[in-house]
């Protein structure tokens, strides 16, 4: 589930460490016992892209000729 966005141009990488210990004995013989445990995960993330398209105020008015490739309608399966 290492995934890029869209909009990053290579996918982020993540570094993960985990560590532990336990330990444990008898304090008195089957009577009384001791028991600890220490966890510890580092997560260090890259953090992604923020890149982001801004259209123009022609393309905010629905105007993309000055776009190079051609635009195809998702909605008609018939164009394209």
């Amino acid at each position: 589930m290492n995934a890029r966005s869209f909009f990053q141009p290579k996918r982020p990488t993540i570094r993960e460490n985990q560590s532990g210990a336990a330990a444990g004995g008898p304090i008195r013989k089957d009577k009384l016992f001791f028991f600890g445990h220490y966890q510890k995960l580092w997560n260090r993330p890259q953090s992604g892209s923020a890149v982001a398209l801004v259209p123009t105020d022609a393309q905010r008015n629905g105007n993309f000729t000055s776009l190079s490739v051609t635009l195809k309608d998702p909605n008609d399966p018939l164009t394209g």
